[in-house]
């Protein structure tokens, strides 16, 4: 027994030998574990740290990238408003050039408009004239149909220069009505081309002339009376139906029109002769009209006066066109 007994205690031993050996291993175990997860914390942490490092770096960039987009758009704000401040000081430079141009403009054109165009008459065509009417002024006014095509620039009240801005057909027509006593109307035109594409004459008053009219087209012509510039075909114009026999006014001549409606008559003068070939049969209210054609071609209306007594007379060659 004792024997056994022994022999189960060394076997005990043995075991509890192998149980702390065991032990000591799981120890080790444990413990190399331990130093593992103690490593990968380690490089989580590391790692964590290159993350924030290159969010930083990142945020940085970023940062510097938008600082640099701000001061490019801060640069190319600023360059934009030197820009339009330097093309508003243009503007205005120009505005102010303008102004001084027209004011110009305007004296050259009362020096132009009021030249002693009178002295080329014979003297006793001059003593007629002056002698065998009493003149009043009336303002004139215009009815603009076209606003993009013409310019307009009064001058003393009385006087009006017009100028064609565009190429286009153009018939401009004035406010005052004419019906009662004798009425004249003189202009000037210049720039025309040697009286190319312009005409003067008359409208019915019941005839509202549109944008764009030519008065030798339909259905202009069938209301409008008109005296032809130098390069027309034919010097009057009405109803489609030329007529010659007047000289072919241009530049720089006094253009006159003179009205009478007791008479029912419409006349030209050009440089103060009277043309043979006139309107009449006149017995409506009616206007007077001014066509322009070309860019650049300027009228100047000098005056539109009431006549205590007409300056016309019968003439070799006469010939009506009646209305």
């Amino acid at each position: 027994i004792d024997e056994d007994l022994k022999k189960m205690n060394q076997e005990i031993k043995k075991e509890k030998e192998e149980l702390k050996q065991k032990d000591e291993v799981i120890k080790l175990k444990d413990e190399d574990l331990k130093k593992k997860n103690e490593e990968i914390q380690r490089e989580k942490e590391e790692l964590k740290q290159k993350d924030e490092e290159i969010k930083r770096e990142k945020e940085e960039e970023r940062n510097k990238e938008i600082k640099r987009e701000n001061e490019k758009l801060t640069i190319q704000i600023q360059k934009e408003k030197s820009q339009k401040e330097a093309e508003k000081q243009k503007a205005n430079d120009a505005l102010l050039e303008n102004v001084k141009l027209k004011d110009e403009l305007v004296r050259v054109l009362k020096t132009v408009i009021t030249a002693p165009k009178m002295q080329q008459l014979a003297q006793p065509q001059l003593n007629q004239l002056t002698q065998s009417s009493t003149l009043s002024d009336y303002p004139v006014d215009i009815i603009n149909r076209d606003p993009d095509y013409v310019e307009f620039i009064e001058i003393e009240g009385i006087q009006k220069w017009i100028k064609k801005k565009k190429n286009e057909f153009c018939t401009i027509s004035l406010v005052h009505v004419l019906e009662n006593g004798i009425l004249s109307l003189e202009t000037l035109f210049q720039h025309t081309y040697e009286g190319d594409g312009i005409a003067i004459g008359i409208v019915r008053d019941s005839y509202d002339i549109p944008a764009k009219a030519c008065y030798w087209s339909n259905p202009h012509t069938d209301h409008i009376a008109a005296f032809c510039g130098g390069k027309s075909t034919y010097s009057v114009w009405y109803k489609g139906q030329g007529t010659k026999g007047n000289d072919l006014f241009t530049d720089n001549q006094i253009i006159r029109l003179e009205f009478d409606s007791v008479q029912g008559t419409l006349i030209l003068f050009i440089d103060n002769v009277q043309q043979p070939v006139y309107f009449s049969g006149i017995k409506e209210r009616v206007r007077f009209i001014i066509y322009m054609y070309y860019s650049g071609s300027s009228c100047t209306i000098r005056s539109m006066k009431k006549l205590i007594a007409p300056t016309s007379q019968h003439i070799e060659n006469e010939k009506a066109i009646q209305l």
